[in-house]
């Protein structure tokens, strides 16, 4: 008699990937800044980025919801992970003209791309931080949705819209050509340092110096809130607060 196999079942558990979460804003603040991003799109189309000037108008208002909800709900992760590959001639080019000492090539590889990195995650978190501290006043930040602008704050039916960068050297799109079309298009424009103060201290003393400018902040009803200390105590903050998934 032919005994019949039999297969031990092995039931599959399926788990949920915990969530990380900066912990900054409610739902209802998320909501508001979107909805106040999006209105101020429908009222004035053309300042779209030409991404979103691709989008189906029906399919425009979720667009615009996920793409601002990655900026709010941005998790910024201080790892030393590469995500290039080095490029051996440069350290070569280093060594021989600006006599960087091959025993610390590994060192100087590393050492700018954290640099790099951490300047970038800088910026995002200024924005972060702006949208953190004065949202009651009407600033929403707008991801990637509103050509040249990173805030729209509600002002009667138009409403004003916002560049803003971390130093004057990351301006992005600096041609005398699209400032002009910044111009025309009324955005105020701020940055948080000047990139050569100090530069002659730096080179010659190793001190450094900095001149920010928060006191030029463009809105007179908020800049008096807005210092250098109180960003980079968001800043500790900010990390001491999010939830990391494991």
């Amino acid at each position: 008699m032919n005994k019949k196999k039999t297969k031990n079942k092995v039931k599959i558990i399926k788990t949920i990937k915990p969530v990380s979460n900066n912990n900054l804003f409610t739902e209802v603040q998320k909501n508001s800044i979107i909805s106040t991003v999006i209105e101020y799109a429908r009222v004035h189309p053309e300042m779209l980025t030409p991404s979103m000037k691709k989008v189906d108008k029906k399919l425009l208002d979720i667009k615009i919801k996920k793409n601002i909800s990655i900026t709010l709900d941005k998790v910024i992760k201080t790892n030393n992970k590469r995500t290039t590959s080095p490029d051996e001639l440069t350290s070569l080019y280093l060594e021989d003209y600006y006599g960087h000492q091959k025993n610390n090539r590994n060192l100087y590889i590393d050492g700018y791309a954290v640099q790099k990195k951490a300047e970038m995650q800088i910026g995002e978190l200024l924005e972060l931080y702006i949208q953190k501290e004065f949202f009651k006043y009407g600033w929403c930040c707008s991801g990637s949705t509103i050509e040249h602008v990173d805030f729209v704050k509600k002002k009667g039916n138009n409403g004003e819209v916002f560049q803003i960068k971390n130093s004057d050297n990351t301006e992005n799109n600096a041609a005398s050509g699209v400032r002009k079309i910044e111009n025309k298009q009324g955005i105020k424009k701020w940055v948080r340092r000047n990139s050569t103060y100090g530069l002659n201290e730096y080179i010659n003393q190793k001190k450094i110096l900095n001149l920010y400018f928060w006191d030029d902040y463009p809105d007179e009803d908020i800049k008096i809130k807005l210092s250098e200390d109180g960003f980079r105590i968001f800043i500790k903050n900010y990390f001491n607060n999010i939830t990391q998934a494991n």
